[in-house]
């Protein structure tokens, strides 16, 4: 797709840019993604298995990565770049962060099965630094504890409306 993409803007004169975005971690992604894996079942108590605890990737927070495709938007940047963080973590430290979070850290079963997975993955984000001025890196345990709070947020108020739906019943049930 990308060599597709680079011949047509270069048969067309047009500007080209290839936007490589490593790992991302954030709120409303696909459940069976680990960040929302780990949280949804710490929350319902339930155990968290991770096989390749040892493996290191580069994660960065999706708004983070919004950010820079911003940037990159609005710049004349003209080649690849990568998106992401320049710095790994262990998918057992990233689940330790977590779980810390929550007070559920008994809840992790952290594995080093063998893999064919690379053991470290780590981009070189300085075309993103020095070129863009990209510097907006949040700190993934307070992007942790405000995405909690949001959720908390968010359940209060389900329950809430729920309450009010059941008196709402009932007062009809009533008349």
């Amino acid at each position: 797709m990308r060599a597709i993409s680079e011949d047509y803007c270069i048969k067309n004169s047009i500007d080209f840019c290839w936007a490589r975005v490593f790992y991302t971690y954030g709120k409303n992604e696909n459940p069976k993604r680990i960040f929302p894996y780990i949280i949804n079942n710490l929350k319902e108590n339930k155990k968290v298995v991770i096989n390749h605890s040892h493996l290191k990737k580069d994660y960065m927070f999706a708004g983070d990565v919004a950010e820079a495709i911003a940037l990159i938007v609005d710049s004349n940047f003209i080649g690849p770049i990568n998106i992401c963080s320049g710095k790994v973590i262990s998918l057992k430290d990233f689940a330790l962060i977590i779980a810390k979070k929550m007070y559920k850290e008994s809840l992790l079963e952290l594995k080093e099965l063998e893999t064919n997975e690379p053991n470290i993955i780590i981009g070189d984000n300085t075309k993103l630094i020095n070129e863009l001025n990209f510097n907006n890196y949040s700190n993934m345990e307070d992007i942790i504890c405000k995405l909690r709070a949001e959720q908390s947020r968010a359940e209060q108020s389900r329950a809430e409306q729920s309450r009010a739906e059941q008196s709402r019943a009932e007062q009809s049930s009533k008349i």
